[in-house]
């Protein structure tokens, strides 16, 4: 009887943790994003960048930075650096990638990969979740002749 449940709490666990690193499909190309993709927008508050360590064990090398409002702040040993993006400052959206899995009960990620004029580390992406670029309290969609970022992220990164 022990032995059928520690298999079933092993089972259990292995199903609540089974997202816990996460992996991304380019869905850019999806009608649904045509709007937001390729556009620019000013941040009207400043927000956060964290720069995030997905390795076991966490070491020091950074795999992603993730936008987000100070509000959403994450601590923990995969968090590497914590940058300021000042309000007035632009990004572009060069991608948008949605998680191909997920925690049990959670919804899939949906995020938006930026361009921005941070000094970021090379080969790095900048993401944000794709609420936040919609939400009109943390941006505001620029014209197109507008002011455009001038760091790159490679679509192979999404």
């Amino acid at each position: 009887m022990k032995c059928i449940l520690s298999f079933l709490a092993v089972c259990v666990l292995a199903l609540l943790c089974g997202g816990c690193f996460l992996q991304f499909d380019d869905v850019s190309d999806e009608p649904q994003y045509a709007a937001v993709l390729n556009s620019n927008y000013v941040l009207k508050t400043n927000m956060l960048v964290q720069g995030i360590n997905m390795d076991s064990g966490y070491g020091s090398k950074i795999h992603f930075y993730s936008l987000k409002p100070f509000s959403q702040r994450v601590v923990g040993p995969e968090i590497i650096t914590n940058i300021t993006f000042y309000s007035g400052q632009t990004v572009e959206v060069a991608g948008i990638r949605r998680s191909s899995t997920a925690p049990l009960f959670e919804k899939k990620l949906v995020q938006a990969v930026l361009h921005s004029s941070l000094e970021l580390q090379a080969g790095c992406p900048l993401v944000a979740e794709l609420k936040y670029i919609l939400e009109t309290n943390y941006f505001e969609k620029l014209n197109k002749k507008q002011n455009a970022p001038t760091n790159s992220v490679d679509r192979a990164n999404l």
